[in-house]
Formats: C-alpha cells, structure tokens, sequence
C-alpha cells in the first residue's frame, strides 16, 4: 500500500474515532428510566420510584440489580434537574463540563436570570456571578438579604439549637438571589405567626451554608440514604422546606413538604407530618346532636368550634384537641346564617367564630369572638373535667 492510501486510511479511521467519541454520551437516562422525552416531573418521579423499589439491592438478590439501582438514581438524578435535563436534551451529557469537552461549547454555569447586555448566573457552587457582555466573569456584590423574623440556623448551631431542643422545628433552605424565595417570603412569615408556640421556625442560608443544606436538602435523598455523597439541591429547587419532630435528635428523621411554599401548605404539613396533631371532626346541623352530643364519651367535656368559612381545622384548635384527648371531645361546625335560629336555639350561638363547652349538669358555656391561644387553654382547663 502506497503511503498516500495508508495515511488516507489512518485519517478517516482517526475521524471516525473522533466521531464515535464525541457522540457516545452517558447512558440515556429516559430510556433508563422507561419514559419519554417530554415526561412530566410527575410521570418520572412515578417512574423512578418504582424501578428504584424493584432494583434496591435490599430487595433484589440478584447480580445486576446493584448497578440497575446506580442507574437508576443516576437517571433521576439527571431528569429531576431542569438544568442538567436540559443540558443532556442539548447535548447529551447532563455535565455541562463533559459536554464542552467533547466539544458541545458551554461551561460550568447553570443560568438563573438575564438582563439586557449582561446576565446572572449559579456557579457550580451555587454561588452569585455576574457575566458581562464580552463572557468576563467578576464577582457580584451579593443579593440583599430576605429579612425574616424566624432564627438563623448553622452548622455550628443546629445540632445545639435544633437536635437537642426537643422542640419541633419547621426549617426553610433559602438564597437570597432566588425570586422564588421572595415570592415565598410572605407565606413563610404568616406560617411562623400562626404556628407559634406549637413549633420553632428556622432558615438555613444556601451560600453560606452549603453542607448543611445538603443534609437537610439533598439533592437525590436515596442516594444519601444509602451512603452517597451529600449533594445540595440546585437553587432552581429552592425554597425547600423541611419539619424535626420534637423526639428526633437526628437528620435522619427530617420529613420534607413537596408542596410550594404556601401558608396552607406548611400548616398542613406541620399539623400531620411533623407535630401528629389529632384531628378534629367537622359536623352539620343534622349530624351534630346524633353523631357528637349523644355519642361522644359521658367523661369528656363536649367542644364545639363555630367556624365562618370552609376550610380544615386550624393548627390551634387541633393541637389543643391533641393536649386535652383524654379530657376533652372536639368538634367543629361550619355557621351558616340561614341556620342561625337553631344554633341560638339549641346552644346560645348567635354568630361565628364561637366557642361552646357542653358538660352533663351544667348550662353550656358559650363565648362568641377570636380567642387567643392563651386564653383557649385557659378557657378549657377551667372546665374540664378533673
């Protein structure tokens, strides 16, 4: 062969080298996962959860299942992250930094927000950047802080503070430089000032405190349960809110809200996931008498909450139905003006919000107008019974 054809043949064997190369990419994590492309977070958290049941290797004894489940998290991981999902729709790679080397451009920022001629970007670290129009990077002065009225939680002080309080705590993993955080500032107040003395509020700042943020938030919670190394959620996630029981003295045991950060959903949260408050039962007119009055145990004091709107218990009334079980029978109706006579009739309720305490042998005791948490308590340890 003459050298001519033997370096032709080396060069197109080294261009379809390099081909072969810059198109093999990580394994796709759609395929892995048995979902399409334009999978909805729902469809792939589904997805995920039951293929990382069927392959743990807790559960599945055989060979391959430890290196399916490593795929498997590694899939979600992938697809759960909008950035590193969209990297790989775009390239290939969900690692923007794999991608650039195999040629796709691209570097090691995750975008968050733009402005004209210049725009802001998450570093690898989360941290806050600001990238000029000719691609210079100098660092920005940091966001202006989200004030809020709740504690300020470190790794230095969280163990001591929180862990070994025995006191419920309900947690907020913020940044500064995120408008979903100040969108949900509000919410995060309100939900601290209607919890108060049932529960402690605490925020984590995500820059300043990463590890610790990544403990409470990681970013694939299978992967930390298991051992894997501690990753913080990407600060598109943010803000995550997370709930320690009084009795917890571990992370372990740290439940996490999937829902937005919205008042309603932290009080909800709180009530059942993190203080187990007991519920409280909701009566009409035509089941009250048979259904509460006639059946609720002779030994209790009967209380009735007259409500003005729909909605669910409050966290007061039920963490008070929770203090007094053993003492106290509650109940709460909704008060519908057009029902107003009965209520007088029946019970001496005129309007709503109002209080009613029924005990065998006494007048019932009716109080109409907002009670403070103060003088609830002390309006039910005056007449329950000993």
């Amino acid at each position: 062969m003459s050298t001519a054809k033997l370096l032709r043949w080396l060069l197109i064997a080294l261009v379809a080298t390099c081909c072969v190369v810059s198109v093999l990419a990580e394994k796709d994590p759609y395929k892995v996962l048995g979902v399409s492309r334009s999978a909805t977070e729902t469809e792939i958290k589904k997805a995920h959860k039951k293929l990382a049941i069927k392959y743990h290797p807790d559960k599945n004894p055989s060979k391959d299942a430890q290196d399916k489940f490593v795929e498997i998290v590694h899939a979600y991981e992938v697809l759960s992250d909008p950035e590193k999902r969209r990297n790989y729709d775009q390239t290939g790679f969900s690692d923007p930094k794999e991608a650039a080397s195999r040629g796709y451009g691209g570097g090691h920022h995750n975008h968050f927000r733009f402005q004209k001629g210049q725009h802001f970007s998450w570093d690898s670290e989360g941290d806050f950047f600001n990238r000029g129009p000719y691609g210079g990077y100098h660092q920005q002065p940091p966001p202006d802080p989200i004030p809020s009225a709740t504690a300020t939680l470190t790794g230095r002080n969280f163990e001591q503070q929180v862990l070994k309080s025995n006191i419920a705590w309900i947690i907020e993993v913020y940044h500064d430089g995120s408008e979903e955080c100040k969108r949900a500032a509000s919410s995060w107040e309100q939900a601290a000032k209607s919890l108060e003395d049932m529960a402690r509020f605490g925020r984590v700042n995500y820059q300043r405190e990463r590890t610790l943020s990544a403990k409470l938030a990681p970013k694939n919670a299978v992967l930390a349960a298991l051992g894997g190394a501690l990753q913080a959620v990407s600060p598109y996630d943010l803000p995550v809110v997370v709930g320690i029981r009084a009795d917890c003295s571990s992370i372990s045991c740290v439940k996490r809200l999937r829902d937005p950060l919205r008042t309603d959903n932290v009080l909800r949260f709180a009530s059942e996931k993190v203080l187990k408050l007991d519920g409280v039962p909701q009566h009409t007119k035509a089941t009250l008498k048979p259904d509460f009055l006639d059946i609720a145990p002779s030994h209790k004091v009967k209380m009735i909450a007259f409500t003005p709107r729909h909605g669910e218990a409050t966290p007061l009334l039920r963490y008070f139905a929770t203090e007094f079980r053993r003492h106290i029978e509650f109940a709460r109706v909704l008060y519908k003006p057009s029902e107003g006579m009965h209520w007088q009739r029946t019970l001496g309720v005129t309007s709503a919000p109002a209080v009613v305490l029924v005990r065998e042998g006494v007048p019932d005791h009716v109080v109409h107008g907002t009670l403070s948490r103060n003088d609830l308590h002390a309006l039910l340890k005056t007449h329950m019974l000993p």
